[in-house]
């Protein structure tokens, strides 16, 4: 199984660089406030007001203005899911230190399923953060020895833990970002997949968080990625349309994407259409005005910067690269 993992992960520094982002797209800023917003509280040894706020969460299905889960964003500020850069020892240190509140936690409020998924959640991330973001064969044995630990303290506190936990969406999602770390098996990791999707069918993280594995980068292929695609889409067509298809190839976005057909922009223009008729936020706006540019959907784009005016995201759109709003302004000046 290491070894697997060890060959998987010999090229895809990329990712890894941006591991604990888990590919930032589709996500609003208000996430990564929403987040630090949680980590303050905890850092305070407000427990009570984090366990109250991440049922409330839980049970009236908070959403930010973008769409995104208030709980997945709190979950994320508790526990460090955000680094910056690629400085594994900054990252470790962070999250050592972070570790005795989520303890503390636990231990005085040891009925809450969130201080319980906390915990292991946390470990795996400093699982990564020992092992670094460098080439496979840049690893020592000491710290490919340190990954493996904490990650199979990991996966064994989610495996022991309360049915309370384990019937969290939370506990799914950190479930899969464990079993993708341990490399386990396809079969496997669709059980907890399809068990966590079957409870909670729309619960995006799950489905973003299992969508990894199946990567050419990972365990799988494109072709693998598109199935599992496909299947997402037909799981949630009748309530969340085309949805989950803008959702999970924006994860694996391209510059050519459209270009090259591997992507079908009809279909892709179809859920972020939906996506902004459910939450008409400013950055969902931004994502579909610079994919309709990429896609050189001209009549689109000109309706939808119309809307973006002269106050864009340019966070967003210089992810097709710096200046990229610019040429689509005058694009859309020359059609």
């Amino acid at each position: 199984m290491v070894n697997l993992v060890r060959l998987r992960w010999s090229w895809a520094i990329p990712l890894l660089c941006s591991m604990a982002l888990a590919n930032a797209a589709l996500r609003e800023a208000s996430f990564d406030s929403e987040a630090e917003r949680y980590e303050a509280l905890l850092i305070k040894k407000q427990y009570q007001l984090v366990d109250n706020a991440l049922q409330r969460a839980l049970d009236q299905q908070e959403r930010l203005s973008g769409g995104l889960p208030v709980l997945n964003a709190g979950m994320a500020g508790l526990t460090k899911d955000l680094h910056s850069g690629c400085d594994c020892i900054k990252n470790a240190e962070v999250l050592r230190k972070k570790l005795p509140y989520l303890l503390e936690w636990r231990k005085r409020m040891p009925k809450s399923p969130f201080a319980e998924i906390a915990v292991p959640r946390l470990r795996s991330n400093l699982a990564w953060s020992y092992r670094g973001y460098g080439y496979a064969n840049t690893v020592s044995n000491q710290a490919w020895q340190a990954f493996r630990d904490e990650m199979t303290v990991a996966q064994k506190m989610l495996l022991e833990a309360s049915p309370a936990a384990r019937s969290n969406p939370e506990w799914y999602v950190t479930m899969l970002k464990v079993q993708l770390g341990l490399g386990v098996s396809e079969k496997e990791f669709r059980a907890v997949y399809d068990e966590g999707q079957q409870r909670y069918p729309d619960y995006y993280p799950i489905y973003k968080n299992a969508a990894i594995y199946f990567t050419e980068r990972w365990f799988g292929s494109n072709a693998k990625y598109k199935q599992f695609v496909d299947d997402a889409v037909a799981r949630t067509r009748a309530k969340l349309g085309e949805t989950l298809f803008a959702k999970l190839h924006d994860l694996e976005y391209s510059d050519d994407m459209f270009r090259s057909g591997e992507v079908d922009w009809p279909r892709m223009k179809a859920g972020l259409e939906r996506i902004q008729a459910d939450y008409p936020d400013r950055y969902n706006l931004n994502v579909y005005a610079r994919y309709a540019c990429q896609a050189a959907d001209w009549p689109t784009l000109r309706k939808l910067m119309v809307k973006v005016g002269n106050n864009p995201d340019k966070k967003e759109w210089d992810r097709t690269g710096p200046n990229f709003y610019d040429f689509c302004v005058s694009a859309v000046a020359r059609t």
